[in-house]
């Protein structure tokens, strides 16, 4: 405690400001990482059973969204909009011709009302996800109704499209079976901390480990005293370090 005492402001400040950092990021894992559910643009749905439906959950940037999944079918609301129903059915006629997967594909169709919207196949990859593809063999690809600001629907280019085309990809891993995950490790947590010690450390013992590195250079390096200049670069040292932990505690909520 009398080294911490004997500390100068800028390195009182680092140390406070690495506590407040770990103290805050380990109440965001701790709310963050029990909540399971459906993993969908890297946020987490959470499910709930509710008269013979499952409705999975979640706030995407201020905004009440939420999945009502039954047998066949899957509505999206967002707020006071609403997408669907969409209906879902297994055909395995769907699959497409010539498909390397087509021995685990399982085939595919999606309606709006009366209209077929998607015919194809998915494939279930390592994530619990699935690929999916349309009829004739290409990728699929679906826009999003998250990234929606009000009732002009358009895809990531701009470009206005049809709200009969939305998250096709989306609807297949909630009919197929989601595999529940969350956000967060407690392994990444732990890196962290460890990361925030070790720059604890380094601010702590400063001057020792000036001097070390100058014991490979000069005689007498217990003497010397550190620059302005060296000073200096501590401090732009020290801010970049204490930014580099936000950063990573941020990286490791993405796990």
């Amino acid at each position: 405690m009398d080294r911490i005492r004997k500390l100068d402001k800028s390195q009182k400040v680092v140390l406070l400001a690495l506590a407040v950092i770990t103290v805050v990021y380990t109440v965001i894992y701790a709310v963050t990482i029990p909540r399971v559910g459906y993993l969908y643009h890297e946020t987490v749905f959470v499910p709930e059973e509710a008269d013979g439906t499952t409705v999975y959950s979640a706030d995407y940037h201020g905004r009440k969204c939420r999945f009502t999944v039954s047998d066949d079918t899957v509505v999206f609301e967002k707020d006071s909009l609403k997408y669907g129903p969409y209906y879902f059915r297994e055909d395995p006629t769907a699959i497409p011709d010539g498909s390397g997967f087509a021995e685990i594909m399982k085939g595919l169709e999606v309606r709006y009302n009366d209209k077929v919207i998607f015919r194809g196949g998915a494939v279930k990859v390592s994530d619990g996800q699935y690929w999916v593809y349309n009829e004739d063999g290409t990728v699929a690809v679906s826009s999003s109704p998250l990234d929606e600001q009000d009732e002009v629907i358009v895809d990531e280019h701009g470009k206005v499209i049809d709200e009969n085309t939305l998250f096709v990809c989306g609807i297949t891993d909630l009919m197929l079976g989601p595999e529940l995950r969350h956000k967060g490790s407690w392994a990444a947590w732990l890196g962290c901390v460890v990361y925030c010690v070790a720059v604890a450390a380094i601010v702590i013992f400063a001057d020792e480990i000036f001097r070390w590195n100058l014991s490979f250079m000069i005689k007498n390096h217990e003497k010397a005293e550190p620059s302005d200049w060296e000073i200096t670069w501590r401090h732009l040292a020290w801010a970049l370090f204490t930014i580099m932990a936000v950063y990573l505690f941020n990286l490791g909520l993405k796990l």
